[in-house]
């Protein structure tokens, strides 16, 4: 996991980089900001800054933590996920900043852990003077290092400075480096999750207060 998080922090340099060219060739110092709390679908957390680059253009930048099932029987996985991601947002009105219609797209990587397990039938166990058939499973965990990219659509309304976000929006998630399935104890391996692996829907709510 050391090597994930070598890999990780390089990339976070860059796109931390990246944010503050973003910023500075632009004539946002004399504009916006929105600092904001978003929650996701299924149960992930993500702290935000928003900052206007044009009258209808922003960048975000946020980080997020998220949990997935929380059941690991009968072949579904749970586990966990950490992330930094960089926001590129498009008004569709122009007639206020931070607020209407807006299309954005996003790119980011992270560290993501996921827990599986697979039924392989049972095992008698003496209980209370009797036996009992115990179901036994097969479980595994893996780790790795996921890009992320995304396209979301929403509104967001923003009253002086308070404001509330509201979208929805499909993202590809690429393993980069580590597992590529999960491996579990009897040598058999599961698919990795969508939020890992594949396209994940999401919708969200955000919160948010402007300077």
């Amino acid at each position: 996991m050391k090597n994930h998080r070598l890999s990780l922090s390089c990339f976070l340099k860059n796109l931390f980089i990246v944010t503050l060219l973003t910023l500075y060739g632009t004539d946002a110092w004399s504009q916006s900001n929105n600092a904001k709390l978003r929650f996701y679908s299924p149960f992930v957390l993500a702290l935000g800054y928003e900052r206007v680059t044009q009258q209808n253009k922003s960048v975000l930048f946020n980080v997020r933590a998220g949990l997935y099932d929380f059941s690991d029987r009968f072949g579904f996985s749970k586990g966990e996920s950490y992330s930094a991601n960089i926001g590129f947002r498009y008004y569709l009105a122009s007639n206020k900043t931070m607020n209407g219609f807006y299309f954005e797209g996003a790119l980011g990587a992270g560290l993501a852990k996921s827990s599986g397990s697979r039924y392989i039938g049972t095992e008698q166990v003496v209980f209370a003077f009797s036996v009992v058939d115990v179901p036994k499973y097969a479980k595994g965990t893996a780790e790795l290092v996921v890009g992320k990219m995304g396209l979301n659509i929403g509104y967001q309304k923003r009253w002086n400075v308070f404001s509330a976000d509201l979208g929805v929006g499909i993202q590809h998630n690429i393993p980069i480096e580590g597992d590529l399935s999960i491996p579990l104890s009897d040598g058999t391996k599961l698919e990795l999750p969508n939020y890992t692996n594949g396209l994940e829907p999401k919708a969200y709510l955000g919160i948010g207060f402007a300077f």
